[in-house]
């Protein structure tokens, strides 16, 4: 029988991929964790909406506590550390929000460090979030995942899966692992950068948007290439949401 390495999806990082979620389900982490279990992984940063109920201000940080929209008993709060995310954006009680962040457990509560947040209009859109979240959940749990990225052809004819069984799939292989290749060259590289940046400015604190502003980057590139750091051990995010160099 194939152990629980072997049974993981290649090359799927849970430690950079969002975890959609709801807002019950962070409520239910076991007191002390900041992470989320599913199947053989472990989930730290998770995407997910709510209702914004209160917002407080915390020595120059945006505090806002998020309800779940079908418990209200649901509650979470997300630390928004840099507030040029919300500089073009006037946030109020009583709006959806659709939050990226970062689980983060500290003097006995469980808080979100905010990555982005935005404003929901579309009621849909809260649907396909949280159904998104109940399907990520079912297929982690249940290791159809795992079934699926092993031998995608025994899904032939199930509905929603049979298109991951395609032979065609097959004719395109070499050209995105080429793809993924180049792609992962270019975060190394510019994971370098950063911190030779960070060190020749002997700077040990630092943001991502000090990094994108310096380098001129878009900000996602930025992020990925921040993750391979602290993925790496190269850096860590602090309890003042700050990110420090430990090398």
């Amino acid at each position: 029988m194939n152990n629980d390495t072997n049974l993981k999806i290649k090359d799927f990082d849970p430690i950079r991929q969002p975890l959609s979620v709801e807002i019950k389900d962070i409520c239910a982490i076991p007191h002390g964790l900041s992470e989320i279990s599913l199947g053989l992984y472990k989930f730290s940063k998770v995407f997910f909406c709510g209702k914004i109920v209160s917002i407080d201000d915390d020595e120059g940080c945006c505090v806002y506590t998020i309800i779940d929209m079908e418990n209200n008993s649901d509650t979470i709060k997300c630390i928004n550390y840099n507030m040029n995310l919300s500089s073009n954006l006037t946030l109020l009680e009583e709006l959806i929000v659709g939050v990226t962040g970062k689980l983060h457990y500290n003097n006995n509560q469980l808080d979100v460090i905010i990555f982005s947040i935005y404003e929901i209009t579309d009621l849909n859109e809260v649907n396909v979030i949280k159904w998104g979240a109940r399907l990520a959940k079912l297929e982690f749990e249940s290791g159809l995942l795992n079934l699926l990225y092993d031998n995608p052809f025994q899904f032939y004819g199930v509905k929603g899966y049979s298109k991951f069984s395609m032979k065609d799939k097959e004719v395109t292989t070499d050209c995105n692992d080429n793809e993924n290749s180049s792609v992962k060259k270019n975060i190394r590289a510019l994971s370098k950068r950063i911190i030779m940046h960070l060190k020749e400015m002997e700077q040990e604190k630092f943001t991502i948007n000090d990094i994108t502003i310096f380098f001129q980057i878009p900000v996602e590139q930025i992020c990925r290439a921040v993750e391979f750091l602290e993925y790496n051990g190269n850096v860590f995010l602090n309890d003042e949401g700050y990110y420090e160099l430990s090398c």
